[in-house]
């Protein structure tokens, strides 16, 4: 018995399900996207289910055809950061697929007296489009419960930093890091924190030296004077310079400055050549 297939039901359905299964996606992979975004590569996703209303084509070039459309749909729907990011996307928007064909034939199945036709590596389900959305929301309240669950770290908010010290220009990559609230008790202004690959040969050789006099002898020459410091993994004191004429970017938000104080450390603050900001310099731009 022939399976009547209407392509109106088919592509909403289709973008229902893949609209819900790239959210989950998103949040898996601590991703950077919008609705908009994933509108559209829901969109892009569901129009490749018309793949079952062609003649039948050899398994490989389905695959193909198949794997293109998920790399297009989560270009689409994530913005690019790195490859690293990239194959977390499309192994979680795999992974969120399998599991809802698996919910969607185990319903089937087990109180479902319809068919499923299956051609060029897409699925035309016959069952009421109320229980293929009832389906995908289930998967998708699982992934939610999952993500609470074992949530993903955030992703690290970067700005760009640039300032004066000495008639010299100094620039570096700062990590925002809302729990980095250092002072300085001199001039009570918000420090920023560089660690040694941060510094190392984008500083005047002048300030370079006199740093690694402190850290090698312990002398504390002319303009640099100490300041307290708690990191997740250092408590003392470490030495700073005021510098003049800062400014703190974020893609196209800017936050200028008459002063700061910026404080070295003679160890990385994390993997990287990045320093830390905290919530009173960088929150405005974030």
């Amino acid at each position: 018995m022939k399976t009547v297939i209407y392509i109106d039901i088919l592509f909403l359905i289709n973008f229902i399900i893949d609209f819900y299964l790239l959210l989950a996606t998103k949040h898996l992979a601590n991703s950077s996207s919008n609705k908009i975004r994933i509108m559209v590569g829901a969109v892009i996703a569901a129009l490749s289910s018309f793949m079952i209303l062609l003649p039948t084509i050899p398994f490989v070039i389905g695959f193909a055809m198949k794997t293109l459309c998920c790399i297009i749909t989560v270009l689409v729907a994530f913005k690019y950061i790195s490859k690293r990011q990239f194959s977390a996307e499309i192994f979680w928007f795999l992974v969120m697929n399998f599991l809802f064909a698996g919910v969607v034939f185990f319903v089937v199945d087990k109180f479902s007296p319809f068919g499923i036709k299956q051609k060029n590596m897409s699925v035309y389900f016959n069952v009421s489009p109320f229980l293929l959305i009832a389906s995908v929301l289930g998967v998708y309240f699982l992934m939610e419960v999952i993500s609470i669950i074992y949530k993903p770290p955030a992703s690290r908010l970067v700005v760009n930093f640039n300032a004066e010290i000495k008639g010299e220009m100094v620039s570096a990559e700062l990590i925002y890091d809302t729990g980095f609230m250092m002072k300085d008790p001199l001039t009570a202004r918000s420090c920023i924190l560089l660690g040694r690959a941060a510094t190392l040969n984008k500083i005047p050789d002048e300030i370079e030296r006199k740093i690694n006099n402190y850290f090698e002898k312990g002398d504390l020459d002319e303009g640099l004077h100490l300041v307290p410091c708690t990191t997740a993994n250092f408590t003392g004191v470490l030495p700073a310079i005021t510098c003049e004429n800062v400014i703190i970017t974020n893609r196209t938000k800017k936050r200028c400055e008459r002063y700061s104080v910026i404080v070295f450390s003679n160890k990385n603050i994390s993997d990287g050549d990045y320093g830390l900001v905290g919530t009173e310099l960088a929150g405005s731009i974030i």
